[in-house]
C-alpha cells in the first residue's frame, strides 16, 4: 500500500512539473525579447535567438516581414561597468516580401542608429528589441531599439521601409502620461 501511495505522489510531482513547465514554455515564448543565456561562450552573455514572421495587407499589396536577431561574435563585446559582465550584441535581420517577391533585405547593427546615440549608448548599449510597430502613409515601420544589458535604460528608435523600398530612421520621443483610471 505505501508503494502505491509513494508512486502516486511521483505521479502528481511529476505532472504538476510537466504542467508548470509548459506554462514556463509560453510565458518564455512570449518574453523571448529580453531573455538572455548566461550559459553561452564561456561566460559571455547571449541573447536568446528571436524570430517573428507575419503577414500584413498595406495599399493593395500582400507584405511579409522576417525578423531575426541573433547574437554576433563579430561585433564589439559591451561590458558592464557595475557588474563587470560581458554581454555579445546582436544584429537584426529584416527580410519583407510584396506580393510573393524580395523586396527589402538589411542586415542591422547598433551602428545603424549611431546618429541617434550618445556616447554611452554607443560604447554599453546593445541592439535588443526590433518588432513590426504598424503601417503608416510612408510604409511598414519597425519599432526598436538599443539598450543597456539586463535594464530599463534604452533608446527607442523607429525604421520605416517605404513603399520604393528605401528607409527612414528616426528616434522616438516617447512621452509619458499618467493613466487615467
Amino acid at each position: 500500500m505505501r508503494i502505491i501511495v509513494f508512486l502516486l505522489g511521483i505521479g502528481l510531482v511529476c505532472f504538476a512539473s510537466c504542467n508548470s513547465n509548459g506554462n514556463d514554455a509560453k510565458t518564455e515564448n512570449s518574453d523571448t525579447i529580453l531573455s538572455f543565456d548566461e550559459t553561452l561562450n564561456h561566460g559571455i552573455i547571449e541573447m536568446t535567438t528571436f524570430h517573428l514572421t507575419d503577414t500584413i495587407s498595406y495599399k493593395g499589396h500582400v507584405y511579409k516581414y522576417d525578423i531575426v536577431r541573433v547574437s554576433d561574435s563579430t561585433l564589439a563585446l559591451i561590458k558592464d561597468a557595475e557588474t563587470q559582465k560581458v554581454y555579445m550584441d546582436n544584429h537584426v535581420e529584416l527580410s519583407i516580401m510584396r506580393d510573393g517577391e524580395s523586396f527589402y533585405s538589411k542586415v542591422f547593427t547598433k551602428n545603424d542608429f549611431v546618429n541617434f546615440l550618445d556616447t554611452g549608448f554607443q560604447t554599453n548599449g546593445l541592439l535588443e528589441g526590433f518588432v513590426f510597430d504598424k503601417t503608416t502613409e510612408d510604409g511598414l515601420r519597425f519599432a526598436t531599439s538599443i539598450s543597456y544589458p539586463q535594464s530599463d535604460m534604452y533608446i527607442p528608435l523607429t525604421v520605416t521601409v517605404k513603399t520604393n523600398g528605401s528607409i527612414v530612421i528616426a528616434k522616438e520621443n516617447l512621452i509619458e502620461t499618467e493613466s487615467e483610471n
